[in-house]
């Protein structure tokens, strides 16, 4: 057993070594504010439109617009904006190859207040190919309907510092958003009903049959963009997932993805999954199962593992402030890496609601991991660890248990009892709110956590001397600060 017997939290040597601030903070964070700049007035920025009435021998614009995306896609240079109308479009395969900067992006666009869908489900799609194909840099994506892909995926972006966002993409054979590049933002979008190729095999969806698939990814796998193979500091932030026939939102082959504020449920998979991946801050989120859900089955509401032994191991990630329901957390409860672990990880101040947080069966190599500050809560009869080894590599601290778990897995400052949490509204599909894990202010985790201090390569993160055990609904005490 491994306990923190200090009143704060000290870095550990075997955690945090040989740390390189490379890359400021102001990059990572600024692709939210070029996200909302207006384009800028310029000679050579062009409008064109695109609507059903259209004809693509046109001239695109709004009085002549094209009639097919695809048609207009291909035409686009920097500084372009590409506005689509209301109606159903019949189309595979819209292809932007060319690059906007950061100052004139390329803009693919819904057409202010309306709401055009691309429907695959009476087109031929001979090469499989997704609904759109981005392979340039600095292009936005926003504001369709993506639906009926009985072959394919819905968007596939291999470009850098690229956009999407206000997408409605369900009813796919693949993926859902596969971002393969460096410092994307996928924000604000509603993703379900993917990977429909793990469906029941009598779906018209199963078509790749054993093939995969994910709701929303982060990944490098593949992809001549991203730097070395490994996608860097794309921002996951306010997408709702659900009912995806794979993983839910994962990132993999991965540095340095920020995931915040998303609502993702009842995927069949996993619903979350972190594998292969450095410096990943996944925070503030809400995961959650319901029973009779549509994919059948109740999934780990986040996955901790590794897959490739020729990737860098999983290493530096923090997973802080989150609030989940009814599934485990699995902290490499398995591997396709032997001897793989948890390393430099900082797991504090989530609420785990019905769940376990499962560790591995045997001992694997953990090293310089820190579980602090976390709710366990269980009012089903479960268990609240599966614990039957010890754990060197990891140090429990200030945790409040519903009941005595193993003692490979407590630590000084734990609190075994109830949380008085809220537990109140509706837990369905949808439905549930962080107000669900709300305390009163007579909580026994009120004040009983323990200070963080910890780093990744990007951000120094840090908490008051007194904080909270479990998860804050609004304002968490907790900071971070650009690495320099």
């Amino acid at each position: 057993m491994f306990n923190n017997n200090s009143k704060s939290v000290q870095f550990s040597a075997q955690r945090r070594n040989n740390r390189h601030y490379l890359i400021p903070a102001a990059i990572f964070l600024g692709i939210s504010s070029f996200a909302a700049m207006p384009l800028m007035a310029n000679a050579a920025c062009n409008t064109y439109y695109v609507s059903t009435s259209g004809n693509n021998s046109a001239l695109g614009t709004i009085d002549a617009p094209w009639r097919t995306i695809a048609t207009g896609a291909a035409r686009l240079k920097a500084c372009d904006t590409l506005f689509v109308r209301n109606g159903v479009y019949g189309e595979y395969n819209i292809w932007v190859g060319t690059s906007g900067t950061a100052t004139q992006p390329i803009q693919i666009l819904a057409y202010p207040g309306e709401s055009p869908v691309v429907d695959g489900a009476n087109v031929e799609n001979p090469l499989n190919k997704p609904f759109f194909i981005i392979a340039g840099k600095y292009v936005t994506l926003s504001g369709f309907e993506l639906r009926n892909s009985a072959t394919s995926a819905g968007v596939d972006f291999w470009g850098a510092y690229g956009i999407i966002k206000n997408m409605n993409i369900h009813h796919t054979n693949g993926t859902g958003i596969f971002f393969r590049g460096d410092y994307g933002l996928v924000e604000n979008n509603t993703v379900s009903f993917t990977s429909l190729c793990n469906a029941d095999p009598a779906s018209p969806y199963r078509i790749a049959k054993g093939g995969w698939g994910v709701g929303i990814t982060i990944t490098g796998a593949g992809s001549a963009p991203a730097s070395d193979g490994v996608a860097t500091r794309t921002i996951v932030r306010g997408n709702t997932v659900h009912s995806v026939y794979g993983e839910g939102l994962s990132t993999y082959e991965a540095d340095g993805t920020l995931i915040e504020n998303n609502v993702v449920y009842d995927n069949w998979a996993t619903n979350t999954y972190i594998s292969d991946s450095t410096n990943v801050i996944f925070r503030n989120n809400l995961v959650y199962n319901t029973p009779n859900n549509a994919v059948g089955t109740k999934s780990a509401v986040l996955t901790l593992a590794d897959e490739k032994a020729t990737k860098p191991r999983s290493a530096n990630n923090v997973v802080i402030n989150n609030m989940f329901l009814n599934g485990h957390i699995c902290a490499f409860c398995w591997t396709l890496v032997p001897g793989s672990g948890l390393v430099g990880d900082l797991i504090a101040n989530n609420t785990l609601v019905n769940g376990a947080f499962a560790t591995p069966a045997t001992t694997t190599d953990h090293i310089g991991n820190m579980v602090y500050n976390n709710i366990f809560y269980r009012n089903d009869g479960g268990s609240v660890n599966n614990a039957s080894a010890t754990y060197p590599g990891i140090s429990f601290s200030n945790n409040l248990w519903s009941k005595q778990p193993p003692l490979s897995v407590t630590g000084k400052g734990d609190i075994i009892g109830t949380p008085n949490l809220a537990m109140t509204g509706n837990t369905g599909p949808g439905q549930l709110t962080k107000a669900y894990f709300s305390i009163t202010s007579a909580s026994p985790v009120v004040g009983n956590g323990i200070a963080i201090q910890d780093t990744t390569d990007y951000y120094l993160v840090t908490s008051s001397l007194k904080p909270n055990i479990g998860a804050y609904l609004s304002n968490p005490p907790i900071q971070y600060l650009a690495a320099q």
